[in-house]
């Protein structure tokens, strides 16, 4: 009788290890039920010729129609309500570029000035756009946590804004409010990043990171207040969105530059962290459903993703691709905020991932943190550091957010 006894204790040990690690390690990401689905939103326009432009933020991502209706769906931080569908925000807008982060927002006019509203350091928070220069001059911004970066037409770069982990290089002083020209390059011709990491690429199709960057330990990041080459590489291009999040060399090659230690002496390929290979286009894609993917779209309109192994610190590609769906009219592809959004040719706007306009919902190490502190308090002991390990939940199939419809055409919008 001893034996099955102990068999059976056997499998029970294991069984309990194995829920314990599934629970504190390997718990599935928050999914999106039909019953949280929201109708897409239906926009009527008039004939027009003007794209459909997409600005990822921070939680949330704006829409640029043809009409030039803004719209945003997800946090919209100045009111602090999170938006369950894109919601109009402004008519008649009259921005090129619109950026969010944290509580601040950063825009760049059709008249090539420079804008911000929101917080402005230390106190300052406004609610209407303020200029942030008085030039005219200015191509390309992007929006960081706490501070600004902005590409002129002459090649230069400018940054404003905090500079506690690097990120206005090194020469200025902790914060900001003038834009200080970065180096004395004129050569520079795109500009990305996200939290407190920058990437901008030369002409030379050279990368450059600073600020927060990862540091030789995984999982680790340092400061770095110096401009320097993520690799040796003169191969990088940058895609149509301008994110730099994920950068595309001319092999077809993706690498994500803030997930390993930049080195100037040495190849990408030698230290990177490779997402995908084989992609010639800047319709692609990462994001997490089911589990961390790739997406791009080909030539002849049809939708493909690969799946991508996650170990701590390592993304593993499959280089195993296969077809999303039947449809063969998918006409744009972008990484927004952690959501893939995208286009097909009737005007409908699809998005999949994460899904912006729902809150995130704490993991199970959070709310067992929680339970443990509520329990604390109600015995009068001081409660246990807490944790903010949230996940937006998760759409696993593309589904409709917008629908753009024509009023006195068939025509429906193109995408930028």
């Amino acid at each position: 009788m001893k034996k099955p006894a102990l068999i059976i204790g056997i499998l029970f040990f294991l069984l309990a290890g194995w829920t314990l690690y599934k629970i504190f390690y390997g718990s599935p990401l928050p999914q999106v039920t039909k019953a949280m689905i929201p109708p897409p939103v239906v926009v009527t326009l008039t004939s027009s010729n003007a794209p459909l432009r997409i600005f990822p933020g921070a939680g949330n991502t704006t829409f640029l129609l043809p009409d030039n209706s803004l719209w945003r769906w997800g946090m919209s931080h100045g009111q602090g309500i999170r938006l369950l569908v894109p919601t109009l925000v402004e008519t008649n807008s009259s921005w090129r570029q619109i950026l969010t982060a944290n509580s601040r927002t950063v825009a760049l006019h059709t008249d090539g000035t420079l804008w911000e509203w929101g917080w402005r350091g230390g106190p300052r928070y406004v609610t209407t756009p303020q200029q942030v220069d008085t030039n005219h001059d200015w191509v390309s911004v992007t929006a960081g946590d706490l501070h600004s970066v902005a590409l002129k037409r002459n090649g230069t770069l400018w940054a404003w804004g905090d500079n506690s982990l690097g990120q206005l290089g090194p020469s200025a002083s902790q914060y900001q409010t003038n834009l200080i020209q970065l180096g004395t390059n004129r050569d520079w011709m795109a500009i990305g990043g996200r939290g407190q990491i920058i990437f901008a690429l030369r002409e030379d199709h050279t990368l450059w990171i600073w600020g927060q960057v990862p540091n030789a330990s995984a999982g680790q990041f340092a400061a770095l207040p110096a401009l320097l080459p993520f690799s040796s590489d003169t191969n990088w291009i940058a895609n149509n969105a301008g994110n730099l999040s994920h950068i595309r060399n001319n092999k077809g090659e993706i690498y994500s530059p803030s997930s390993a230690a930049s080195n100037p002496t040495m190849p990408a390929a030698q230290f990177g962290q490779q997402i995908a290979t084989n992609i010639f286009t800047d319709q692609f894609a990462m994001v997490v459903t089911d589990k961390p993917k790739c997406f791009a779209l080909h030539t002849d309109g049809t939708l493909w993703e690969m799946n991508i192994r996650y170990r701590p610190g390592v993304l593993e590609p499959t280089h195993k691709w296969s077809r999303v769906g039947t449809r063969s009219d998918w006409v744009s592809l972008c990484d927004a905020s952690g959501a893939a959004i995208a286009m097909t040719s009737d005007g409908t706007v699809w998005m999949w991932g994460a899904d912006l306009g729902q809150e995130p919902v704490p993991d199970t190490r959070s709310r067992i943190q929680l339970l443990k502190n509520r329990f604390l308090s109600f015995i009068g002991s001081p409660p246990l550091g807490s944790t903010t390990s949230a996940y937006y939940p998760v759409q696993r199939e593309p589904r409709p957010l917008l629908r753009l419809v024509y009023s006195n055409t068939n025509q429906v919008a193109d995408k930028k």
